[in-house]
């Protein structure tokens, strides 16, 4: 017997083996095939009828879309006679996979977002650290001053890096109380291009156009360029924390 898992992470296939071997040993005459693809392709398969795993990896929206349309098991009645499942997430996790009652899915993992920031920069520049008060327009301020401070001509580096990656602008687009899509990812005439998206996009490409305090990147999840001392602040995932703050 195999059981398939689709995971679109290269990161986390390791991890995912050894779970997988672990399940092998106790379960002899059961393989698991634990394949990479591409999360459109996990998410689209699903909806054509023509995916082949047993096991999904899912994000965010994607949750709540394919519980919607009734392309997932409502795990319920399984987690009520394993309850202590359960127990093993904070209540806000395990209550964003559960849309309308239902629980679409397992959380594999769950992090957020936020401002990096890099004290030797600071200090050079004389800043005091970012207080819990902060607002993009002192984020911008900063960048500027940091620049001026630490990068002389030529030298390599820059003030600020929020990746043009469509995950991270979108997250502008959410605070200035937008999004890329409608509610229902139907349309995206009145939300693209709303005036609140302009102007947080705009806002993110000044950053690298009119001050210079930034460059143009889709890159994601990477903190190269803190550790290197290459950045005076960054936008990424605090799933990094580990590998940033012994620094």
């Amino acid at each position: 017997m195999e059981l398939i898992v689709h995971i679109d992470e290269p990161w986390q296939k390791e991890a995912v083996e050894a779970i997988a071997n672990r399940f092998e040993t106790l379960n002899p005459g059961v393989d698991v095939i634990v394949q990479v693809l591409p999360n459109g392709e996990i998410r689209n398969s699903l909806y054509t009828g023509e995916s082949n795993a047993d096991l999904v990896q899912l994000f965010n929206g994607d949750i709540v879309d394919c519980s919607r349309d009734g392309l997932l098991i409502d795990l319920n009645t399984w987690l009520g006679q394993h309850d202590q499942l359960d127990r093993l997430f904070h209540p806000t996790i395990i209550g964003m996979v559960q849309p309308e009652g239902r629980t679409a899915v397992l959380p594999l993992s769950a992090t957020m977002k936020g401002i990096f920031y890099n004290k030797q920069w600071f200090d050079k520049a004389g800043i005091s650290y970012p207080d819990e008060d902060w607002t993009w327009d002192d984020f911008l301020d900063i960048a500027v001053r940091l620049q001026r401070a630490n990068v002389l001509n030529g030298d390599e580096g820059f003030a600020a890096r929020i990746s043009f990656h469509r995950e991270y602008i979108g997250l502008l687009l959410l605070i200035a109380g937008t999004d890329w899509l409608s509610p229902s990812k139907t349309r995206a005439s009145g939300y693209t291009n709303s005036a609140q998206a302009v102007h947080a996009i705009k806002w993110a490409a000044d950053l690298v156009r009119k001050h210079q305090v930034a460059r143009a990147t889709q890159e994601y999840f990477t903190n190269r360029d803190l550790l290197r001392n290459k950045a005076g602040m960054i936008l990424d995932y605090f799933v990094m924390l580990h590998e940033i703050q012994p620094q």
